[in-house]
């Protein structure tokens, strides 16, 4: 997307713009954001995804459960690549969901060899029980903030996993 594009997108929004590069504070500025960024990564990365979350299944089956849910029916493959994981961390997660009955495992209709994964009604409960009280966490947090900052941080959020995403697989920050 061009600069002038995305200016006239982040104005279509309402979304506050960028200052200037030439701002004598957006060094200082950038500083305190790249520490407080740090520190959330810190807290999501050194979480074990093997540990068991208080709905008695472990982060990478809540992540596995939540791309069956949301994305499904998925292959393995198609979990393992949504996750990050080798195809044989999702294969194990995806098996310990199936025991506790929250996915059902099934023939790929068309290719024999995959197997297909779809969220059982028990699994789209559990899943939604732990997204309504991450929301409602998220939502208590939000209120002390106008509803301005509040648009801004959650547009602010998404750039920063698409930079990530773009940083991770082509060394630079835009996908384009």
């Amino acid at each position: 997307m061009q600069p002038e594009s995305r200016v006239r997108a982040a104005k279509s929004e309402g979304i506050p713009l960028p200052l200037p590069a030439h701002d004598a504070t957006l060094a200082a500025d950038a500083e305190k954001f790249s520490r407080a960024l740090e520190g959330l990564a810190r807290v999501y990365q050194l979480q074990d995804p093997r540990q068991t979350c208080s709905y008695g299944i472990s982060l990478t089956e809540c992540y596995a459960l939540e791309a069956a849910a949301e994305k499904g029916p998925l292959t393995v493959n198609e979990v393992a690549s949504s996750l990050s994981l080798d195809k044989s961390s999702a294969s194990r997660a995806v098996a310990s969901l199936k025991r506790k009955g929250l996915v059902v495992r099934r023939s790929h209709p068309r290719d024999g060899r995959a197997v297909e994964v779809t969220a059982t009604a028990a699994g789209l409960r559990l899943y939604r029980r732990i997204r309504e009280s991450a929301r409602a966490c998220h939502q208590q947090l939000l209120e002390e903030f106008p509803p301005e900052v509040r648009r801004a941080a959650a547009v602010l959020l998404q750039r920063i996993a698409a930079a990530d995403r773009a940083c991770a697989s082509t060394g630079n920050l835009s996908p384009e």
